[in-house]
This record gives C-alpha cells, structure tokens and sequence, in this order.
C-alpha cells in the first residue's frame, strides 16, 4: 500500500545542482542574480546605465557587459 504512494516523479532537493549561471555585481559582491524575476538593484543598474529591464536582448546584453559571471 505505501507503495502506491510514493509512486511517480521525485523531487531531489538540495542536490546542489543550481541548473544556470549565477552573474555577480562588481561594484558590490553581495548582489547577485541567477535566475527568476530581476532584483530591483540590477533594475536600478539597468536603467541607469540606459537599459531596458523589459528587453530580453538588452537584459542579456546588460548581463555579459556589466555583470561577472561565476558559473
């Protein structure tokens, strides 16, 4: 019977696999940002730099420009 419960798709957590590339703030090592909804520092950094946070193309630009990535 338990059995029947656990069947189908696991979730591993906490495996370490972080799935993307994390980009770091050169001017302050404490923000960084992997994934999901862009944090408001990098927003602010964006727009002041003359980026537009809804563009794909620019968000990526901004990224490999003004950002460190570190794997």
């Amino acid at each position: 019977m338990f059995s029947l419960l656990t069947k189908g798709r696991r979730k591993s957590i906490g495996t370490g696999r972080s799935g993307g590339r994390r980009y770091v703030d050169p001017h302050n090592p404490d923000n960084t940002y992997s994934r999901g909804p862009l944090p408001a520092w990098m927003k602010e950094r964006m727009l002041a730099a003359g980026y537009d946070p809804a563009d794909k193309g620019q968000r990526e630009e901004f990224k490999t420009s003004q950002l460190e990535l570190v794997a």
